[in-house]
């Protein structure tokens, strides 16, 4: 029969999920590999290490650097002195071992003691030291509101001293948000919540969005669960069409045209049946069809709603220059593309009388 110490309630069922996941065979078999070090661990530690391994990838805030939490300054140094990296390793100090590391650290081990017990940290004599729900999860200390006015203001704070072209900066904005939005489904917020919270997370991702960003991914799952729940709320809105044009903006920067195609198509359609939409916006609707056309090859395709975009333009009561000549320079790159020169260098011409600086070609 296994001895088993008191654990706190998180660990306990963070153990619970990982039996159940996983067959006894398999679980032997790996404690027998896990046995093969020079220090082979007991049966009880093998569980409990692989269980909160598994916690680990299931919740962002373990895995944050301590660097990035918000304890103080001078306690992340103390906790960086003590090789203490990331939020899961603190956690799994034991009180007795926190008082090891105040004997080694005199004092000073205390006072991160202090700051946890006064932040709602259940530090168990035995065991591990874990907290049940991270700072984002407090739902009694954080109501929802809050928890979005904290994400919003962090990841602002974060972008506001970054360059723009700084990743690094803009990915930990958006672990902010996406804490926040894990927050918000403990709570069992308002979804309005939800879309206020996606909506300023998309807006903080935009700058960071272009053929060669590492968040394009983040910012097309964001956009996507923005304007699927947009729709979901409101149906199909001229709101919803803002969130499908936010989308097919970033899937265009990240170079995903067949998806930027489809959205785009969609968002003609609903613009077409909306009385209040202008003929520039018709247009530039009809060109963001063709242009996605010419980058999926589908040259002779193009030419319909990009012609029909230069129509609508010329036509509207006060033409838009520039967006006329974007529309007539893509309408001969199509022609380029079908190799028929006489209409390429026809189009040109005519972007050129539109263009208030024209360049040669």
């Amino acid at each position: 029969m296994e001895q088993t110490l008191p654990l706190n309630p998180w660990l306990t069922e963070a153990i619970k999920r990982f039996r159940a996941r996983h067959t006894d065979a398999d679980l032997r078999e790996n404690y027998r590999n896990a046995c093969e070090c020079e220090s082979p661990p007991s049966w009880q530690d093998f569980i409990m290490d692989s269980a909160f391994e598994e916690a680990l990838q299931e919740n962002p805030f373990l895995e944050q650097e301590i660097t990035d939490t918000d304890f103080p300054d001078h306690l992340k140094d103390i906790l960086r002195i003590n090789y203490i990296d990331t939020v899961g390793h603190f956690m799994q100090l034991s009180l007795e071992e926190l008082e090891i590391l105040k004997g080694l650290s005199k004092e000073e081990i205390q006072e991160v003691v202090d700051f946890l017990e006064e932040g709602g940290f259940r530090l168990e004599e035995k065991g591990r030291t874990l907290k049940q729900v991270s700072r984002w999860q407090e739902i009694e200390r954080m109501p929802s509101k809050l928890i979005l006015e904290e994400a919003q203001k962090k990841a602002q704070a974060i972008v506001d001293n970054a360059s723009l072209w700084d990743y690094e900066a803009a990915k930990r904005a958006s672990d902010i948000y996406d804490r926040a939005f894990q927050s918000l489904q403990f709570d069992g917020a308002d979804k309005g919540l939800f879309l206020k919270l996606l909506e300023s997370h998309a807006v903080m991702l935009r700058p960071y969005v272009d053929n060669e960003s590492p968040l394009n991914a983040k910012a097309i799952d964001v956009a996507t669960k923005l304007a699927r729940l947009t729709e979901y709320l409101y149906g199909q809105n001229q709101d919803t069409v803002k969130t499908w044009e936010l989308l097919e903006y970033f899937l265009e920067r990240a170079e995903e045209y067949a998806l930027a195609y489809e959205y785009a198509k969609k968002i003609l359609s609903l613009r077409l049946t909306d009385s209040t939409a202008t003929p520039q916006m018709l247009a530039t609707r009809y060109n963001n069809v063709g242009t996605n056309l010419i980058e999926l090859g589908r040259n002779e395709e193009a030419l319909d709603p990009l012609l029909k975009a230069l129509a609508i333009g010329e036509k509207a009561p006060e033409p838009d220059r520039q967006s006329l000549y974007f529309i007539c320079h893509n309408i001969a790159e199509a022609y380029s593309r079908l190799g028929d020169k006489e209409k390429m260098f026809e189009y040109f011409e005519k972007a050129d009388k539109y263009n208030d600086d024209p360049i040669p070609h």
